[in-house]
């Protein structure tokens, strides 16, 4: 795993952070992109499945990692298929996109990543 050294005054500056993540597949392999809006940062996480429980799970990974760097992980935005991990992650408010709609910047980069791939 990379790690990435973040400046304290970024970290100062953008302390409460929002996250939006959406699932991409590359080669057939799901990958949960999460972009921090505000400072900008993009990060991937290879799910094994696409159940709720290991959705979770990566996200609250995501977030320790980011509070670990000085983030507050405020809320994340997510599409409204992952209405079933609203109340799996107690601590940081989840909130869905209503039926046919997406979370516009998260979906920008993930055409970006495959862009570059």
């Amino acid at each position: 795993m990379e790690y990435m050294v973040i400046l304290h005054d970024l970290i100062e500056f953008h302390e409460y952070v929002t996250m939006t993540g959406d699932i991409m597949f590359l080669n057939r392999v799901p990958l949960f992109v999460i972009v921090c809006q505000g400072p900008n940062l993009v990060s991937a996480e290879f799910l094994e499945s696409r159940t709720a429980a290991q959705i979770a799970k990566r996200l609250q990974y995501i977030a320790q990692i980011y509070s670990r760097a000085g983030f507050i992980v405020w809320t994340f935005l997510l599409d409204g298929e992952f209405k079933a991990i609203k109340d799996k992650i107690p601590d940081i408010m989840v909130n869905t996109m209503a039926a046919n709609k997406h979370v516009c910047d998260i979906k920008c980069k993930i055409c970006v990543i495959k862009e570059h791939v």
